[in-house]
């Protein structure tokens, strides 16, 4: 039995509908076409007419597709939610687009009347897939290169080997983000309410991220062609500078890799929080372990209020994604040959983790949005970034149960503080 609306909150959904990029569509329990909204008729190339009170969804699908799409009709005519992925040729035959779709049961008084057909195009998503596979195998056929180099190249055999390794778990690292974002897109609910919103968060975290995957890749290109290409009349120190480059670069691509991994996990509400017994000394480790990559070209002064092996009660996990964002941000907006100051403390069962450096430092007027998703300060310049890091930040901080604090002024430097239990 189709349900007939109130004609005004029809017509303002049916506006609402319209508006929307992704197809909506209403069949009965016959299969029957009660509604189906502009984005849906376009795709399928038929007009109202021909479709709402006259077609069946057999007839609209054709026989091959119906049946591949029955085990989630069925499943939604007994009263349960369906999610599956689909690629479906366009109407006019030439290429195929990717779409997620949603089969909701509509379920009045126990009995199934219905049900509410929601299909987003997914596109753009294979799109970035396609972009970092080709990215996977650039990189991969340039290592390749670089390691049947030999002559002066055999004296840091070991160092570049080690460095092709490095490279390639990159690359399993790409993967990894894939499917984080795959993993996001079939996690979309409620898409009628927050379609263009989503849309909108969805078409700049793919811009940003596409951008800054490139930059670090980019990198790594450059500096292998020059190495293969120059082999011969590079001594020993030019090539340790070249792989030193091709670390940094390294690393840069894993921190952002690990960004966007953890913001997988915290919009899909998965991030574990598990501290352990963990000596004092870790934390010191940490911040070392950001300079011997990416502070070549700066200077560390550390202290350390306790002994290294004293027990503390911390998630090193969690510890290291603030490190690597605060310290690494501290080297990329502060100048060649400046001071980096890291202050450990430990007192009453508090963990303090204060950064200072001598960089650009904040506007005061952006210090407000500082933690937002994907913000950056007006004065960066040419200096990249994805805006992650201090949202992702101010996230594990809290999980933490801690607090952190900032100070800056505007060519002046920055001072950030981390205060955690432990």
């Amino acid at each position: 039995m189709f349900i007939i609306m109130h004609e005004m909150t029809y017509t303002f959904a049916n506006l609402v509908a319209n508006k929307v990029d992704a197809m909506l569509a209403y069949w009965d329990r016959d299969l029957v076409c009660r509604y189906a909204n502009d984005a849906y008729l376009t795709w399928f190339g038929v007009t109202k007419e021909l479709m709402v009170n006259k077609m069946t969804l057999p007839d609209l699908l054709g026989e091959a597709l119906f049946e591949k799409n029955l085990p989630y009709i069925l499943g939604a005519l007994r009263g349960a939610d369906q999610m599956f992925e689909r690629e479906i040729p366009l109407p006019n035959k030439k290429g195929t687009r990717h779409s997620l779709a949603k089969y909701f049961p509509h379920v009045v008084s126990g009995e199934v009347l219905g049900i509410i057909i929601h299909v987003a195009d997914v596109s753009l998503l294979k799109e970035l897939e396609t972009q970092i596979l080709l990215s996977k195998e650039t990189i991969e056929k340039q290592a390749l290169e670089l390691e049947i180099k030999n002559g002066e190249l055999l004296k840091v055999n070991d160092e570049l080997q080690a460095t092709i390794m490095e490279l390639r778990a990159s690359n399993e690292y790409l993967d990894r983000s894939y499917r984080v974002i795959d993993d996001q897109a079939n996690q979309l609910r409620d898409a009628l309410e927050v379609e263009r919103d989503l849309a909108k968060l969805k078409n700049t975290f793919v811009s940003v991220v596409s951008h800054e995957f490139r930059t670090p890749v980019f990198a790594i290109s450059l500096i292998a062609d020059v190495l293969s290409r120059n082999i011969d009349r590079l001594d020993s120190n030019q090539i340790s500078e070249k792989i030193a480059s091709i670390k940094m670069n390294l690393a840069c691509l894993d921190r952002l890799i690990d960004d966007v991994l953890y913001l997988g996990k915290v919009d899909a509400n998965k991030v574990s929080f598990k501290p352990v017994p963990i000596p004092f000394g870790t934390i010191k480790n940490q911040v070392n372990d950001v300079f011997q990559v990416l502070g070549q070209k700066h200077t560390l002064q550390i202290t350390s209020s306790g002994p290294d092996d004293q027990s503390i009660f911390m998630d090193k996990d969690l510890s290291k994604i603030i490190i690597d964002n605060l310290v690494g941000n501290a080297l990329k907006y502060s100048p060649e040959n400046s001071i980096i100051q890291v202050d450990i403390t430990l007192s009453n069962s508090r963990l303090m983790l204060k950064i200072t450096d001598q960089g650009i430092g904040i506007p005061e007027a952006d210090l407000p949005d500082l933690f937002q998703t994907f913000f950056r300060a007006k004065n960066v310049g040419s200096i990249k970034g994805s805006g992650l890091g201090l949202y992702i930040v101010k996230d594990a901080v809290g999980r933490l149960k801690g607090e952190i604090h900032v100070s800056s002024e505007e060519g002046k430097g920055s001072v950030f503080t981390v205060i955690l239990p432990v």
